[in-house]
């Protein structure tokens, strides 16, 4: 780009030609003009320029892809957070090449793949780009709003951060796992009241694994425990910034968040109660298996027990399947008509 050119794109970034800018960006005839008109309508904040520059994400120039994420950041909407983080992961793999071969041949690998170096070296610098953008983006939209405001919306997206989905999902499937193994315990022991000729050993062998298996659910289920009390420090903040909102199109908000929320904890620690009687049961069946194992109570009064513990058992499962579907529920509302709607207005 000329000297000219330079002056050129100074002059409408004073001027704040946004219009002239974009189609700069758009068309403009060389890299160099291209990536210094993004730079100057980052500079401006405009958020009309933001589609076109996360249309120019998409160039396979890294001079102006820089510049775009730069820009992007600037400007602080949040509209581009979900095409960063799709740059970062993008960036993220392509980088893995280089370091690879870093690992494999050294230092030096960069004077025998001077390409491969360089073109890791821009990636490196985009994904530097983009977390840094991101991070401007968060911290941008809480500005000029009420302190209380931004308060009990940074304590709902905290409540969505710390537990709500992911670290459930991970339990979850620990659980799902133990469970699995326990049912297949339940099977052996089923099968052999069934035998004739059943040795008293297998009961005691199965009871102890039973038992074994409800220490590691009952381990699992303490960090959920502990999960849901986090949450529940996190819901009364956002009940105590709720009853402080000081926009009133907010307050409507912050009522169906305290709702939502409220239900979330009741749900919550009703499925909290039903496991710790599952596993109650499941201690009971197992010493109840060992008892018989040992010889110490009539096959018939342990069949009678073990049936009996299992059909509660049954209704008890039921129950925590029910309210699994309930809390995924409350979930969906929370983060679609809550948090969804409130990012939307509070960017208004």
């Amino acid at each position: 780009m000329s000297i000219f050119g330079f002056l050129k794109i100074n002059l409408m970034k004073i001027k704040k030609d946004v219009g002239g800018l974009i189609k700069l960006l758009e068309y403009g005839k060389d890299i160099s003009t291209r990536s210094n008109a993004a730079r100057a309508l980052g500079e401006i904040g405009d958020k009309k320029s933001v589609i076109p520059l996360i249309k120019t994400l998409d160039e396979k120039d890294y001079k102006i892809k820089r510049e775009a994420v730069y820009a992007l950041g600037k400007i602080g909407d949040l509209r581009a957070m979900e095409p960063l983080d799709k740059i970062i992961n993008e960036m993220k793999g392509k980088m893995r090449v280089g370091e690879w071969m870093h690992e494999t041949l050294g230092e030096d690998y960069g004077m025998l793949i001077p390409k491969l170096k360089q073109d890791t070296d821009n990636y490196s610098d985009i994904y530097k780009s983009a977390k840094e953008a991101i991070r401007a983006i968060k911290r941008k939209k809480w500005e000029n709003i009420p302190k209380n405001d931004r308060y009990f919306f940074k304590q709902c997206e905290k409540f969505i951060v710390f537990g709500a989905r992911k670290e459930i999902q991970r339990l979850g499937k620990e659980i799902k796992k133990e469970e699995g193994i326990s049912e297949i315990i339940h099977r052996k022991i089923r099968e052999n009241i069934n035998k004739k000729l059943a040795k008293n050993e297998e009961f005691l062998k199965n009871g102890e694994n039973l038992l074994k298996n409800l220490y590691k659910r009952r381990s699992i289920y303490s960090k959920f425990k502990s999960q849901l009390d986090n949450q529940i420090q996190i819901i009364d903040n956002i009940k105590k910034y709720a009853e402080k909102i000081e926009v009133e199109f907010r307050k409507k908000q912050a009522d169906n968040a305290i709702y939502l929320v409220g239900e979330y904890r009741n749900i919550s620690e009703e499925m909290a109660k039903l496991r710790t009687k599952l596993l109650n049961l499941e201690e009971e069946a197992g010493k109840y298996a060992i008892d018989y194992g040992k010889g110490l109570i009539l096959k018939s009064d342990f069949i009678n027990k073990y049936d009996n513990l299992g059909q509660e058992s049954i209704n008890i499962s039921y129950e925590i399947e029910d309210s699994k579907k309930k809390l995924n529920k409350v979930i969906d509302e929370i983060i679609n008509n809550f948090i969804n709607i409130g990012i939307i207005k509070l960017e208004k």
